[in-house]
């Protein structure tokens, strides 16, 4: 947790993260909201979950998600701005290379 109130980069950080799973922007594919729109679109005509779904499946299974702990402390982002998940944990990157050298990971940044 932030100690005191966010700065003004902090804040700015904040206003970039999603209000939920459906408002999550399609990288520099979401041209103000189009690019999302169109990929919902194609994930439903090609009967594909949508994120909400897929991040349900992916606590249901056990995946595990591993957050870093500096880029939050970095972009002054709290544990409570994140999305409610089972299985998330937070680390600093070298409890996360330990880990990941003895398990089947995939990292995506």
């Amino acid at each position: 947790m932030s100690a005191g109130k966010k700065s003004v980069i902090e804040k700015a950080f904040g206003w970039m993260l999603p209000a939920s799973a459906k408002r999550t922007k399609l990288s520099q594919m979401d041209f103000a909201g189009i690019g999302r729109a169109m990929m919902q679109r194609e994930m439903r005509r090609k009967n594909v979950a949508d994120l909400e779904t897929l991040i349900g499946t992916a606590g249901d299974l056990g995946v595990k998600i591993q957050v870093c702990e500096m880029s939050m402390r970095l972009m002054g982002i709290d544990r409570a701005e994140l999305i409610d998940y089972p299985d998330m944990d937070y680390c600093g990157v070298a409890t996360f290379v330990s880990q990941a050298a003895q398990a089947n990971t995939t990292l995506f940044i």
